[in-house]
This record gives structure tokens, sequence and C-alpha cells, in this order.
């Protein structure tokens, strides 16, 4: 009974440091909304101050104003080439990775901008700023509304990053069917920014345009983008033979004239 009562002590001194391991273990929940804008709340004016590493940069330290909280939006990476991956799955949820940033419009200084926080462990940093798209879901519920007659909320769309095609995507399902709504950052004649596509037609288009192929042939030759698809020059001797064929013509057509003036003459 002695030694049991010894073992008691031992055995819970175990549980407890395999309830500490498997809690050191465990992933980090990903914060909320609320809690992303806390920290960033915080964290602005110190990069004003330039008191954080972030600050170090070249244009620092930075005059951010008037954040649009708004329109706080957690940012989903895609998949490196789109096309390959949806056409061997068909959703777009697999097109989605499992890395994501904040993005958060405000103004640095008389400047309109995007600043853009990463989120690791429960904290988040700093990343830069740039000329992302924001989108507002209230923009985004009326486009669905008058488009598809759908009623859905800020939290049916699924914003996505694309850093190879330089575009935000925001994804979403509606009676079943899944739709995108692109923005790329250099205009595209044949996608409209803004439209809302079924996801089918979108990646088609995208699939015409694109040539994701060159990417995985020589992936540091392009720049970090997906280049567009060469239009198949005419050959040389198409040129050639229509220029010969228009010089027959024109022979022709004056060596005939020029028969009937001697026939004219003669008479």
């Amino acid at each position: 009974m002695k030694k049991a009562l010894c073992l008691i002590p031992v055995v819970l001194a175990a549980v407890a440091s395999f309830l500490c391991v498997a809690a050191a273990a465990a992933p980090e929940a990903p914060l909320t909304r609320e809690e992303v804008r806390e920290q960033i709340e915080l964290l602005l004016p110190k990069l004003n101050e330039g008191t954080v590493d972030e600050s170090s940069q070249e244009d620092a330290p930075f005059r951010f104003t008037e954040p649009d909280y708004d329109n706080l939006e957690k940012v989903t990476f895609t998949t490196p080439l789109l096309i390959e991956e949806y056409a061997a799955r068909k959703t777009f949820a697999d097109v989605l990775s499992e890395d994501f940033h904040w993005r958060l419009p405000l103004r640095n200084g008389q400047t309109a901008t995007v600043a853009v926080f990463s989120e690791t462990d429960g904290r988040i940093a700093f990343e830069g700023v740039g000329d992302w798209k924001t989108v507002s879901p209230e923009e985004l519920k009326k486009a669905a509304s008058e488009t598809l007659g759908a009623h859905l909320s800020a939290d049916d769309f699924t914003v996505a990053e694309s850093v190879l095609y330089h575009a935000t995507f925001v994804f979403f399902t509606y009676d079943g069917n899944e739709y995108a709504v692109p923005y790329f950052q250099r205009e595209e004649k044949q996608i409209e920014n803004g439209k809302i596509y079924a996801c089918s037609e979108l990646f088609a288009i995208m699939e015409k345009v694109f040539d994701e192929s060159a990417v995985k042939a020589a992936p540091d030759a392009n720049g970090c983008t997906v280049p567009h698809r060469q239009t198949a020059p005419v050959p040389a001797i198409v040129f050639t033979a229509v220029g010969c064929l228009l010089i027959v013509i024109v022979l022709a057509a004056t060596l005939k004239r020029k028969r009937r003036n001697i026939i004219t003459t003669s008479k």
C-alpha cells in the first residue's frame, strides 16, 4: 500500500510532463480578426516612431494614418500553378495553400496604400506596403446579389493572392457552383477585373492567355511571373507567296490592258 502511495506523485508528474509536451507541440490557433486588429493597433505607432525592427527599411519611419479596419482582410496564398492545379481537381479549394497574411488599407503620408502583416505563432509582424487590390465585402455582396441573386455574408468569400500571376482572386460558392472574381495588377484584355466568373470559365480563359509550361521549363527565366502565350507567327513563306501572287495579278492585268490597247489601235 505504501509503495502504491509513493508511486502516485511519480505518475502525476509523468502525466503533467506529458500534458506540457503535448500543449507545446500543438499548433497555435489562428488569430481572429479582432485579435489581429488589436495587435496592429499597438504596432502602427511603433512603426511610425521607428522603434521596431521592421522600420529599418529605407523609407522608415513610416507615417501610417487612417487605417481602414473595416476592410482588414485575411489573404490566403494560392499554389503557384493555378491552371494545372484546377485542371487536376476542378475545385478552387485545391488551389489554396495553408499560407496567408493580412492586408490593411491605410495612408502612408499622403499616399493611399496597403500594409501587409504576417502571422506567426500568434504574433503579428509587419511585412511591407504595396499596391495590392483590397476588396470590400460590401461590394462583393452587392455584386453577387445583382449578378446571381445570391445573399451572402462576408465570411462566404475567400480572398486569395497569386504571386506568379500578380493577382488577387475572390472565391465563393453559391447554389452548389463555384465562382471567382479576379483582380489582376496588370490589365488583361481577355479577363475583366471585378467581374464574377464561374471558376471553370475563368480558368479556361486563363489557360488560353497564360503559358504555365514556360514556368515549369525555365522557372528562373520569367521574372517570377507566368508569361502570356505567344501567338503563332505566320511563316515567312506565306508572306512571300501572297506577295508573288499579287505581283502576278498586277502583271496579268497590265498585260491584258496593253493587249486591248494594241488591238484597238490596229483597228
